[in-house]
């Protein structure tokens, strides 16, 4: 009599659990890898758009001190004010209903003033950076803050202005 052979039809419990256990690990993998990259671009998409809010701050800054630059400017520590033609520039912080902003008001001339709002800046300081430079000018370092310890400086360079006039002094 010949011998009839089974072949094997399917794989064994044993077999099923390692297969199982290898497409866990992977599994694992896979997703402990992606929300780590997801974190990362979370952390450089907000690093980022706190550098691009900063910017366009400078950009603000250095453009209406320009415009209001006559000699007679008074620096406060969350202010810029120009007395002879009503001009200031301040920062307001977040409330509950309202984002952070950086004010500039033309009381000579309302359709300059603007405001622009920030998600990422938390606050806005100025201080006298150097005693006075050569031709009258001085120096303001402006410092933005945001969350954590994130902070950018730069420095404002009063041309025209008045170095014995310090509102904070």
């Amino acid at each position: 009599m010949q011998k009839i052979l089974k072949r094997k039809k399917g794989s064994t419990l044993a077999e099923l659990a390692v297969v199982m256990a290898l497409v866990a690990i992977a599994s694992l993998i896979i997703v402990s890898f992606s929300s780590m990259a997801y974190a990362y671009a979370d952390r450089n998409e907000e690093e980022y758009l706190f550098l691009e809010e900063c910017a366009a701050a400078e950009a603000a800054l250095r453009r209406c001190v320009a415009e209001i630059d006559d000699g007679t400017l008074i620096y406060y520590t969350n202010a810029i004010e120009n007395a002879t033609t009503y001009s200031n520039i301040w920062f307001g912080a977040a409330t509950d209903r309202t984002p952070a902003h950086l004010h500039y008001e033309r009381y000579d001339d309302p359709s300059l003033s603007t405001v622009l709002s920030f998600e990422t800046i938390q606050d806005i300081s100025f201080e006298r950076y150097t005693e006075a430079l050569t031709g009258g000018a001085t120096l303001i370092r402006c410092t933005i803050k945001g969350e954590g310890a994130r902070e950018q400086s730069f420095l404002l360079v009063l041309r025209c202005a008045n170095t014995g006039v310090n509102a904070d002094a």
